[in-house]
């Protein structure tokens, strides 16, 4: 008996040499809870396969005939096919794992069918499993930390849409979650959280409980690519590990128990993205895949003529004409196959259950009263018309709802299409006051809900139909498919398929074939494509940059982040590791000016981490802003809220989420240094029942910026006695309460048509003048207009959308002027109004540096900064003898500057800054 357990156990390190898990499961284990697993020791070993693991998927194996499934026998089933769901492919149209799963199973009980005249038989069975765990995947779903409730009720609907589809199959949905009752407040809390591994152990107990001849299973988890594997919220990126040369290692796990039961896990990955010659090359050929989305659409056939024909290397929909999402029968018309079910794991969580591992995985106290009001006030405080933003998740977050949506758009369900369609037939896009078909609930502390909210209906609160030709065309789809994207309720697939057999039916007159795109009337399947491909491409340029670069650009380490489901990108660098050991750390923000990214940050970075001095550790970060840098440009209205909220929303999920800061400072040049300053004002704003207040996004501020920095500030400033006082039906107000109030009156930006060839105007004419336009900038110190600086503008500018940002200008709404958002002694709610007032606006009474380079070309760069130092107390000017990017072009001075004015105001600080 010994001798052959020893041989067994070599068979099993063996086979898990060759890509599989090995569980090792004893009658005792199987009748054992999670809890007492725990105690069991793992041996994990992590050996490397050269060879590949993907499962290879192909359309022509699929057709049309209606799925039946019906339940497998505990006492002949011994193989099963797990769908492993998770937060990318919450879906049943366009799966290839459940596709696959079932095609797998068909094969295996022919095969035993095949032969039953033996004495044995056995069967395989399909079984869907959502793992909801507190340790690896829920702490990392973008958004959780910042609309934790939102996002709760967007991953319970994904989980309850995903059991009707399956059912409607004929399938069960099984769900295995952590426990959700863990002391946040207690040590080594990560210790008592529960990971995708084990949480797949425990089911597989489960599953043992009541398949006892079950062997082999084998596990399909999508491969989400290689930047969202790399920021953990699917169940692949932790039980697949990626090294560094794109290796694949699978953890061999192995229970030292006394039984011979063994159940082989077998890993097949798939993938759901739009050329898979593409992924090949941006892994074997990194260094020549290409730089511009222009190489790209050139190296991969993507022109209209190539659609047309299907040479266009977009892999097909891994789906049935059906619709139905799956493969419907085999190559014999045989549409049966068998489910497993256990009843113990058929329990969907309900929105409370899930909201509360949410909040554990992210270290939330659910019980706490504080932590409660704080996560009810991050609610509905997304971008506007995006389901954190006011679109009801309920009724509009299914993959049915998705798919229909999706058709609308194309045309597909009526004569209309385009986001005309949308609001004509769904009529969603209203205010549920002023519809009773609205869906959307807009969020009156949002000063973003109320500019986007006003340019929706041209300032006509009234309407109950949306201005389509105020946004950017494809906006309202954006806006909608921005959660089912982020959770794969639809694929970007499926989405550029569809648009391209739409193409192909329609007839084109003779002019629309030799029109320009942006003359052409219509370009609703341009669109969707280019929704789509815009996402792919970022995908594909993030993991060329993190093969490349291993996380590194320069001496700065490169991260990605999701906001509304959006590829966004920052540069770190830790400045000052300091002298304490209380674990506390300070940071400072810097945000860039237009056309610029993060990376313009790298110089005064750089000279930061020499001249910083404090017993603090100190880290920096710079963000590219959305529509900017290496961030993905999706068609929607640019405002400057919007980027407000993005900056606020960064600085909460990433400097005092990700880096745990306890305090910081921020800063920015030109808009950047607008949005800074707005963030600044925003981060003090602590909504109370009491008074109406507001901010850019709604929600309450961190109360944690103890300094701002100004470098050539955009935005309005006046002197006393010259303000510009804004006069409204109800009186003088601030622009930030005419906002929010719907003072503003109605607003008429130029149709679509303008706006475009306005914004391709505008960029044709930049992108050869480039390096002349930075040089002017930079009178004191050209030679810093390098080719990093230059290149990487124009690389920018040629991602898909960039012409977005430029076609917003036409239809900013009036912005706040720095004396309402710096508390000034005039021109501000402070200087204006008694403290009994009902309405109540962030400003940032904090110390302000302001480095402003005096040979600043665009404008008074002298006068404008005497005015800022004269708004108020607390405001240090210090002139530099720089132009519009004094960071850039002398990074030394600005150093110099910032390190001596920390040390000396803000280190000293040490009160947390009030807001009156």
């Amino acid at each position: 008996m010994r001798s052959s357990y020893q041989f067994l156990s070599l068979c099993v390190f063996l086979f898990a040499k060759e890509g599989a898990w090995s569980f090792s499961l004893s009658p005792s284990s199987i009748a054992s809870t999670r809890h007492s697993t725990k105690h069991i020791t793992r041996h994990i070993t992590r050996p490397s396969l050269r060879h590949s693991l993907r499962y290879s998927y192909k359309s022509s194996e699929l057709n049309a005939a209606v799925p039946v499934s019906q339940s497998s026998s505990p006492e002949t089933t011994t193989s099963l096919e797990i769908v492993l769901f998770g937060i990318g492919d919450f879906r049943t149209v366009d799966h290839s794992g459940l596709n696959a799963a079932i095609k797998n199973t068909r094969s295996a009980t022919a095969s035993a069918n095949d032969n039953s005249s033996s004495n044995t038989s056995s069967n395989s069975a399909v079984f869907p499993l959502v793992i909801l765990d507190n340790k690896d995947t829920l702490k990392n779903v973008p958004m959780a930390r910042t609309n934790t409730l939102d996002t709760a009720a967007l991953l319970s609907s994904s989980i309850h849409s995903l059991d009707a589809k399956l059912s409607d199959l004929g399938m069960d949905l099984h769900v295995m979650t952590s426990d959700s009752d863990i002391n946040v407040g207690g040590d080594n809390i990560d210790d008592q959280k529960t990971g995708v591994a084990e949480l797949l152990k425990d089911a597989l107990i489960e599953i043992k409980k009541e398949y006892p001849k079950v062997e082999k299973v084998t596990v399909h988890t999508c491969d989400l690519g290689k930047v969202d594997n790399q920021l953990g919220y699917g169940p692949y990126a932790h039980l697949n590990y990626l090294s560094a040369d794109e290796d694949v290692h699978l953890d061999a796990i192995s229970i030292s128990i006394s039984s011979d039961i063994i159940i082989d896990v077998e890993m097949q990955n798939w993938d759901c993205n739009l050329r898979s010659g593409a992924w090949e090359d941006v892994k074997a050929n990194t260094d020549s895949f290409p730089e511009t989305f222009i190489e790209y659409k050139k190296k991969y056939n993507m022109d209209a003529e190539a659609e047309a024909s299907g040479t266009h290397q977009v892999s097909p929909i891994d789906d049935t004409s059906s619709g139905s999402g799956v493969v419907n029968a085999d190559a014999s018309g045989d549409s049966n196959f068998e489910k497993a079910s256990v009843k113990a794991l058929m329990k969907v969580p309900t929105l409370k259950e899930i909201t509360e591992l949410l909040c554990t995985a992210v270290d939330y106290d659910f019980n706490d009263e504080a932590i409660q009001t704080k996560l009810k006030d991050e609610q509905n405080t997304g971008l506007y018309a995006t389901h954190w933003g006011g679109l009801d998740i309920e009724t509009t977050f299914t993959e049915d709802c998705v798919l229909k949506a999706s058709n609308i758009f194309l045309g597909k369900e009526g004569e209309d299409e385009g986001d005309e369609a949308l609001t004509n037939t769904l009529k969603w896009w209203c205010q549920k006051g002023n519809n009773p078909d609205g869906k959307i609930l807009r969020n009156k502390r949002s000063l973003e809900h109320a500019a986007m909210d006003r340019i929706m209906n041209g300032g006509d609160y009234d309407a109950t139909n949306v201005k389509t030709q105020n946004l950017i065309e494809g906006e309202i789809l954006t806006r909608y498919l921005a959660a089912p994207l982020l959770f794969g309720m639809i694929s970007p697939r499926y989405l550029w398929n569809q648009a391209n057999a739409v193409a192909n039916t329609k007839e084109v007159s003779l002019l629309e074939s030799v029109l320009p795109s942006i003359l052409k009337q219509r370009r609703t399947i341009e669109v969707m494509k280019t929704i789509v491909e815009g996402r792919e491409w970022h995908r594909l340029f993030a993991a060329k940059k993190i093969l490349i670069g291993n996380g590194v650009e320069g001496d700065l380490n490169v991260g990605y982040w999701r906001w509304h489901g959006f590829l966004c990108r920052y540069v770190s660098k830790s400045l000052n590791k300091g002298v304490k050991s209380d674990g506390v750390k300070s940071g400072i923000t810097l945000v860039h000016g237009f056309g610029a990214s993060g990376s313009q940050w790298s110089k005064a970075i750089n000279e930061l981490e020499k001249s910083i001095e404090s017993d603090e550790e100190i880290e920096a970060l710079a963000p590219d802003l959305i529509g900017f840098g290496q961030c993905e440009k999706p068609p929607i209205t640019y405002t400057q809220y919007m980027w407000e909220s993005y900056t606020a929303a960064f600085t909460k999920d990433i400097a005092l989420g990700k880096f745990n800061w306890s305090n910081f400072v921020i800063g920015g040049n030109s808009i950047g240094g607008y949005t800074a300053m707005s963030a600044s004002a925003d981060d003090f704003v602590v909504n109370d029942a009491s008074k109406e207040c507001f901010s850019a996004s709604g929600a309450s501020g961190s109360q944690s910026c103890k300094g701002l920095v100004l470098m050539n500030s955009a935005g309005k400033v006046f002197k006393e006695g010259e303000v510009e006082v804004f006069e409204t039906e109800c009186g003088a107000m601030t622009i930030g309460e005419a906002t929010a109030r719907d003072l503003l009156g109605q607003t008429s930006p130029p149709s679509r048509k303008i706006a475009n060839i306005g914004g391709e105007g505008l960029l044709w004419y930049l992108r050869p003048r480039i390096q002349s336009t930075c040089i002017n900038l930079y009178p004191t110190n050209p030679d810093a207009v390098d080719n990093n600086l230059c290149n990487g503008i124009l690389r920018d500018s040629l991602d898909p959308g960039a012409i977005n940002v430029m076609i917003s200008g036409s239809k900013l709404p009036p912005p706040r002027t720095a004396n309402e958002l710096l508390g000034a002694d005039f021109g501000s709610s402070k200087s204006s109004k008694s403290n009994s007032s009902k309405y109540e606006e962030g400003m940032f009474n904090g110390p302000v540096l302001v480095a402003q380079g005096l040979l600043d070309p665009l404008n008074d760069a002298k006068g404008r900064a005497e005015m800022l130092g004269n708004l108020r107390s607390g405001i240090v000017v210090d002139p530099i003898n720089a132009g519009h990017c004094p960071h850039d072009e002398l990074p030394s001075s600005i150093a110099k500057s910032v390190s001596k004015w920390m040390v000396e105001t803000v280190s000293s600080t040490a009160e947390p800054i009030s807001q009156i």
